[in-house]
């Protein structure tokens, strides 16, 4: 797996955790910055960083970092699905209307920041104004650049009526870095961008944002929206950190077709070396970690970036619209590779690779002169959370056995696995894994990792029991090691990584841990299998009721940790 860092947070000698965002502010050059506040992990000191409004898209509540490195598997909150009736109904409030306790500010209570609330069966829902900015708009940081900058959006593309379309041709400019695009940003685009919906929503975040020490926004109508989120939660009350999918929006068109001016057919180039010969073909390509630099002296002129995959949001609208790309026909060329693109520095025509690269690059709006490469995002899923419907009915579950349990803190992830292998995607989406850290007070700390089952593939959970306390950076490195290892291994947890780590923790598989995940199954099983589980796991309860034991469908009682039958 690839290795993001954030240069600013090498500077602290302590976890972080990405605890609040307190709008955007701008620069002294004209730039906008993201006001980022952290904290802490050890210390509990908050800080606020003026960053790179190019980050906005990867830059979700929640998130870890240690010695500036982004922690995949280590994120605050737990997944939750709501269905809201339509999006545009939330009321916005402000931060100081959160309720006491659902979510610390450290005596600053009074806050200005803008939070939607909705109300859905008994439950209170309360959204960040700049975690749906970042989800409906800001999906790569030529955009996040954009959003702030009026009329900066027409350069992207040649201009197309707003409206609805039978078929629409979206054509973008040459200020589109090619590498951020595919089919789900082109539809993505669409929406923001032509889409009389979407775009009223783009337009306002400007107006209503500009010169505020808040960011706000005019809700679209999303009428009957399942939203998944990951959050943290008190009684009813929920405040979302990171939204993971949405439904319900309406697409621009019933077809899409979306080209670039560097858009060629792969048959139509023939590169060449300096020397005049054919270039041989790439046989490998190491996979280059990446540090993004906060400075604000811009990043340089160049079409070619590199392009990282960040996050795990994924889209639904509410029709399936076929989507194509629009070649470029032209004659059989040859071209120079004298200069090497960003991506051509990680790549080798022959043996292994032995060493790890480092690509260190910017996310800062583009400027003559400026000596730091570009980078740009791409953080959209073409695969639906529906899909993911097992790990869904997990997530589920463990909420539930959160409630059961005491002096236990309990986070959830959605991360990806390790490409390049045929057990990465099912079809062509990436397949995904939910990592669970449990944390029992005085305890070390356990890690459940669950694995994605579509296209019929049976894999037991991975359960990780450390033997003692262990750093958030160690926790991450382990777990990717598991996964790394079963994905090398075709889909299979490998006897040998668990051998590995034997001195750190203790590997364990559990199989059946949720035998039903149709989605079809009523509470009562999903509560008496979060029993069993926090039995499994030998956590301790917070005085529930027994009753819960008999509430599985056979009426048996659930079995003591040392009889459990998984």
């Amino acid at each position: 797996m690839r290795h993001l860092t954030v240069s600013a947070f090498r500077e602290v000698d302590e976890p972080l955790e990405i605890h609040w965002l307190v709008g955007l502010e701008q620069g002294a050059d004209g730039s906008w910055l993201l006001r980022v506040v952290t904290r802490g992990l050890r210390s509990g000191r908050v800080r606020m960083w003026p960053l790179p409004i190019g980050l906005f898209p990867f830059i979700s509540l929640g998130l870890r970092f240690e010695d500036g490195l982004l922690l995949d598997t280590q994120s605050n909150g737990v997944i939750h699905p709501v269905l809201i009736s339509n999006l545009a109904n939330g009321v916005e409030v402000t931060s100081a209307d959160i309720p006491t306790g659902l979510y610390p500010f450290f005596g600053h209570q009074g806050g200005v920041q803008r939070v939607i609330r909705y109300e859905i069966d008994g439950e209170r829902i309360f959204v960040p104004t700049m975690e749906l900015v970042r989800y409906l708009l800001l999906h790569n940081k030529t955009l996040a650049n954009a959003v702030m900058v009026p009329g900066q959006l027409m350069t992207l593309y040649q201009f197309e009526p707003l409206g609805i379309y039978e078929e629409l041709t979206l054509r973008f400019t040459s200020d589109m870095p090619r590498r951020s695009l595919s089919k789900s940003f082109a539809l993505e685009f669409a929406w923001l961008a032509i889409h009389p919906e979407g775009r009223r929503t783009w337009d306002s975040v400007y107006t209503k944002s500009a010169g505020q020490q808040y960011v706000s926004l005019d809700l679209p109508d999303v009428p009957e929206s399942k939203l998944a989120f990951r959050g943290v939660r008190q009684g009813a009350d929920w405040l979302v950190l990171e939204i993971i999918h949405l439904t319900g929006r309406s697409s621009p068109c019933l077809r899409l077709r979306y080209g670039h001016p560097s858009f060629r057919r792969p048959s139509d180039t023939v590169p060449i070396t300096p020397e005049g010969g054919a270039r041989k073909p790439k046989v490998c390509q190491q996979e280059s970690d990446v540090e993004i630099s906060t400075a604000e002296e811009g990043t340089r002129v160049a079409a070619g970036q590199l392009a990282i995959e960040v996050g795990t949001k994924s889209r639904e609208f509410t029709i399936k619209v076929p989507i194509k790309k629009i070649w470029r026909e032209t004659g059989r060329s040859r071209h120079s590779v004298n200069g090497k693109s960003p991506t051509e520095d990680n790549v080798v025509t022959g043996g292994a690779v032995t060493n790890r690269p480092l690509f260190k690059g910017g996310v800062s709006r583009e400027s003559r002169g400026a000596r730091i490469p570009p980078l740009e995002f791409r953080t959209l899923e073409s695969c639906p959370w529906d899909l993911a419907g097992d790990l869904q009915a997990l997530a589920e579950t463990i909420e539930m056995m959160a409630g059961l349990i005491s002096d236990t803190e309990i986070s959830m992830s959605l991360c990806r696995l390790k490409p390049g292998r045929a057990f990465s995607t099912i079809g062509r989406r990436p397949r995904c894994c939910l990592v669970t850290l449990i944390n029992v007070t005085g305890k070390p700390p356990v890690v459940l990792v669950d694995v994605d089952r579509g296209g019929e593939w049976a894999l037991s959970t991975m359960v990780l029991s450390f033997l003692e306390p262990a750093p958030f950076s160690d926790i991450d490195m382990h777990v990717k090691t598991v996964l790394d290892t079963m994905v090398d291994n075709g889909g299979h947890w490998d006897s040998c990584a668990d051998s590995a780590l034997r001195e750190v923790c203790v590997c364990r598989r559990l199989p059946k841990i949720l035998p039903k995940r149709d989605g079809k199954e009523d509470s009562r099983y999903r509560t008496t299998w979060a029993y069993r589980l926090a039995i499994k796991l030998g956590l301790p309860f917070s005085g529930a009721d027994k009753k819960l034991l008999h509430n599985s469908y056979s009426g048996a009682v659930a079995p003591t940790p040392d009889g459990f039958q998984g």
